[in-house]
């Protein structure tokens, strides 16, 4: 059992791999809209925003919120108020997929946990 990976998201900068443009992905105290394609595919989507100092030397927090893989989610700055200006961030956006299939051979049935994951980098504004 699979599930289907990633063919776009949002903020596109997040997904930058040289290091000379890493971290370019604005993460906003007002409010930050993450979108992903396709979507559909899973019960539920996880976008965990994990906060460092400017200089990556310490990890100050993270911000995590789960919601319908629906292709769209505005995660509100409110939860990014605390974090100084120009923090720099690690995004993780994960596609959660859990279900209980019938498996009569057993006489029971069968749990499967999918995960697909992306991680990009990006600042706070």
């Amino acid at each position: 059992m699979s599930l289907h990976g990633f063919d776009t998201i949002e903020p596109w900068e997040m997904r930058y791999v040289d290091p000379s443009y890493a971290f370019a992905a604005v993460v906003s105290k007002a409010g930050t809209n993450f979108q992903w394609a396709p979507f559909g595919s899973s019960g539920l989507l996880n976008i965990t925003v994990a906060v460092y100092s400017s200089n990556g030397s310490q990890m100050l927090g993270y911000v995590s919120c789960t919601t319908n893989d629906s292709g769209y989610f505005l995660m509100p700055g409110s939860y990014f108020q605390s974090f100084p200006t120009w923090s720099l961030t690690a995004i993780h956006m994960t596609r959660v997929l859990h279900q209980r299939v019938p498996y009569p051979d057993l006489g029971g049935y069968i749990d499967a946990q999918v995960e697909w994951s992306v991680v990009g980098t990006g600042h706070i504004e």
